[in-house]
């Protein structure tokens, strides 16, 4: 009787072990199939473009908001004061004060129709780009 005991002591622990193991497996699929799944590209200068040129009123937002922000987050600040110079990677370059968003549209999109060969390159290269070769800082 002691030996069907310690047998069956045995067989709870593989069992569990096998429920332990299935669920490794079930999460390591979750994790590769997570990995694998396709993920958003970064917007590429050609969309950007193609986005500000558009009429309609949700490229028009998209445009603005992308413009807006990135000109915003590459803003140089020096202790709690920002100062009218802005940096991206090696780029750099200095707004006039009357830049305003359909300036700075219009500036990206004359860069973009001169430079057709490098709106491959994600969209906010592309724009630090246009804006460093405009408003180069004097």
């Amino acid at each position: 009787m002691s030996s069907r005991r310690t047998f069956a002591k045995l067989r709870k622990p593989k069992a569990m072990l096998r429920v332990v193991q299935g669920l490794c497996v079930v999460v390591a699929a979750i994790f590769v199939a997570a990995m694998s799944a396709p993920r958003d590209a970064p917007l590429k200068g050609i969309d950007l473009a193609k986005t500000c040129r558009s009429a309609v009123a949700e490229d028009d937002a998209l445009c603005r908001g992308f413009v807006d922000g990135f000109t915003y987050g590459a803003q140089l600040a020096v202790g709690p004061e920002f100062i009218r110079q802005w940096r991206y990677g090696a780029q750099t370059w200095c707004f006039p004060a009357s830049a305003d968003h359909a300036a700075l549209r219009q500036t990206f999109l004359a860069y973009a129709q001169a430079n057709t060969g490098t709106l491959h390159f994600p969209a906010a290269i592309v724009l630090a780009n246009a804006f460093a070769a405009a408003y180069a800082c004097k």
